[in-house]
């Protein structure tokens, strides 16, 4: 039997979501910092065949019609960075000038975004077909094949900025704690990460689907809100700078975390045992209701 041990806080205490919600995996919340994760059992070789042959949550991936991928999906992604994440980064950082890493560029529209605004740009995606339309964009030696477990491993070049606004990147990595290390490792002194996530316990009334019962669960091996995912990033040595609800809405409302590297040991902004025990409940309540009806 699997042990678990949570990648926010290394506790091993998990509380176990109902098997009803939750089936074919076990999803459990730790009991001290209140991060969700997926407890699929899979070996790698078993996730990466999902990502090859079974994932459709991406233009480029193989059950997606990404050779039909029409200008307008591409433009309506781009507007909607527009509308809810490019002004609050550009609050903060510019793109002229700076060696900036999008992860998980999907459509492009992001990278289509730093180019227009004098960025040194570089892309990281998991999709070949991703790559190659990024081709008009960015040339080949710009363009990093990534992959679910390493994400970043190979990439050494120093950045000012790594962000990962194109998906929620952190919901999709096995070890997101480890994956920060490696962007950490990777920016520059008071360079900056900024990433864009969902909140888990804010469910849309339009949502199609629900967190928990998703038809790729096993895509998702996260599940955050915006307290749980600011205290990893900040426990993974970041001085968080902005982190707030976006008014950007999908199943979930999604939240828009912007990070500076630090030196400093940052104090954790702990959930206290009720917080923890009422988004647990908030979660199984609303997936009762929805079986309800």
């Amino acid at each position: 039997m699997s042990i678990f041990a949570c990648n926010g806080c290394g506790s091993s205490e998990h509380r176990e979501f109902p098997t009803w919600i939750t089936e074919p995996m076990k999803v459990v919340s730790c009991c001290q910092c209140g991060l969700i994760a997926t407890f699929p059992g899979l070996d790698e070789s078993s996730i990466d065949e999902f990502y090859l042959e079974s994932f459709d949550g991406d233009p480029g991936s193989a059950n997606a019609d990404h050779e039909r991928l029409e200008q307008t999906e591409i433009t309506k992604a781009r507007l909607e960075l527009n509308q809810h994440t490019i002004p609050i980064i550009e609050r903060w950082v510019l793109p002229k000038g700076k060696d900036w890493l999008e992860v998980r560029f999907r459509t492009g529209a992001f990278l289509e975004y730093l180019v227009e605004n004098g960025a040194n740009a570089f892309g990281a995606d998991l999709f070949d077909s991703n790559i190659q339309r990024a081709r008009a964009l960015l040339a080949d030696q710009k363009l990093i094949k990534t992959t679910v477990h390493g994400l970043l491993n190979e990439f050494e070049r120093p950045m000012d900025v790594i962000s990962g606004v194109s998906i929620h990147v952190l919901s999709h990595l096995p070890n997101p704690t480890e994956s920060l290390q490696t962007i950490r490792s990777i920016l520059k002194d008071d360079g900056l990460i900024i990433i864009e996530e969902k909140d888990v316990t804010k469910i849309s009334k339009e949502a199609k689907t629900l967190p928990l019962s998703h038809p790729n669960p096993i895509a998702h091996y996260h599940h955050f809100t915006l307290t749980t995912c600011r205290n990893l990033i900040e426990q993974s040595g970041f001085e968080i700078l902005y982190a707030e609800y976006i008014s950007r809405i999908s199943d979930l409302h999604h939240f828009l975390i912007i990070a500076r590297k630090s030196d400093a040991i940052r104090a954790r902004i702990k959930l206290s045992k009720d917080q923890i025990e009422s988004d647990f409940n908030t979660l199984v309540n609303s997936h009762a209701v929805s079986k309800l009806n």
